[in-house]
């Protein structure tokens, strides 16, 4: 028997209550062995890429991202780990594999694997492949070294305990472009397989694999229903708050909440200078799968108007944290009475909100009403004060 499946995103009926840790390994983690001996068998290696969850209805931002970018399999890595979750890629070179698929015939990759022949592994009883999509090997290079300095191991050794907690930065497009801000440059995927490994008769064994994206989507859509228009005389700000930088490798296992590695608040900042009555603005940003016990915790976003926010790059992240109208973001299921602060890994989450007319009492921006409407959608009225409407 085997498990081969990638790392899928969760309802709120899985029973899991706890958290995952986006720390690294602890000091009472066991150290590797040697991993159980074995011989090198050619596997047949199929991968596919999963649809991301609430896919359906999403938004088309201003330049997305395209499927050479959320889809494609420029490079993969296979690590190998033994019935005790041992791996040493030096002891057992047949234990690690990796590929870069772009040629100047695919210069972005592949779409999917299929049959492929063209690598081996140890054999043995109850073996985990996991593989790693799209993540540097100098990336994968400098994990080995740091588990091998922090732990007094020969470097090449691992635990799969190790890497189930590896944080790995998502590459983020640098482009000071606004409408490009918060997109990959390329997608961190993961997918594993857990079963025997053997060699029969000449025979090899099928390992089929669905990758999932270690990244969540985020689109937000800006309704102008106001009785005036959006302009460089009363531009639209927001920026987010609390969104994680990258992902767990194998975010199978749940510990306490933690947010060690934060994007910096400010950092992707949006400014909206034409946006008649009536018209949308749509754009979607990717962040690291989120697990908040509550609003305070969760992903957010930073409203304001009339006034530009801080620099980020001269005034730092802390003189964004109390700017402007803070509106947490929530993944709650329809119907449900428990508010949920959970964004998963590969799944898209839909935010409309609506900028309304306010009156010149109503604070500069102001949260009027917010409505569920599926699974991981909401909508959100923003009162706009009739104060910031003014031409300045």
């Amino acid at each position: 028997s085997c498990l081969c499946l990638w790392l899928a995103a969760c309802s709120q009926d899985d029973g899991l209550t706890d958290t995952p840790s986006t720390s690294g390994p602890s000091a009472s983690d066991t150290l590797p062995k040697d991993p159980e001996p074995g011989n090198p068998v050619t596997i047949r290696l199929s991968l596919g890429v999963t649809p991301m969850a609430n896919e359906e209805g999403s938004t088309r931002a201003f330049t997305p991202s395209g499927p050479e970018v959320t889809d494609m399999i420029q490079t993969a890595a296979i690590f190998e780990f033994d019935v005790e979750g041992n791996h040493d890629r030096v002891l057992q070179p047949a234990s690690y594999f990796f590929r870069d698929f772009r040629t100047d015939a695919t210069p972005n990759g592949i779409q999917y694997l299929e049959d492929y022949t063209g690598i081996q592994v140890v054999d043995g009883p109850s073996r985990t492949l996991c593989v790693l999509v799209n993540v540097p090997k100098d990336t994968i290079d400098a994990f080995y070294t740091r588990m091998a300095n922090e732990y007094h191991v020969s470097d090449g050794r691992l635990l799969l305990s190790w890497f189930k907690k590896w944080f790995i930065h998502f590459d983020y497009d640098d482009d000071e472009d606004q409408n490009i801000q918060g997109q990959l440059k390329s997608m961190p995927m993961m997918g594993y397989y857990i079963g025997d490994v053997y060699a029969n008769g000449g025979t090899y064994t099928d390992i089929p694999i669905d990758l999932g994206r270690l990244a969540s989507r985020i689109d937000v859509q800006i309704v102008n229903k106001m009785s005036k228009d959006v302009t460089k005389d009363n531009i639209l700000y927001y920026h987010f708050g609390n969104m994680l930088r990258g992902a767990q490798a194998y975010l199978e296992e749940y510990d306490t909440y933690d947010l060690p590695e934060l994007l910096p608040v400010g950092k992707l900042k949006v400014a909206i200078d034409d946006l008649p009555m009536g018209s949308t603005d749509m754009r979607y940003f990717y962040a690291g799968p989120q697990f908040a016990e509550n609003a305070e915790q969760s992903i957010n976003l930073h409203f304001s108007t009339g006034q530009e926010p801080p620099d980020y790059y001269t005034e730092g992240s802390e003189a964004h944290s109390s700017f402007g109208t803070r509106v947490p973001l929530s993944a709650t299921m329809p119907g449900s009475d428990m508010m949920s602060y959970y964004f998963y890994q590969n799944t898209i989450y839909h935010f409309t909100f609506n900028l309304v007319d306010g009156s010149s009492k109503t604070r500069s921006i102001r949260v009027k009403d917010v409505r569920t409407r599926g699974v991981g959608s909401q909508e959100i009225d923003l009162e706009i004060s009739n104060n910031d409407l003014q031409k300045k």
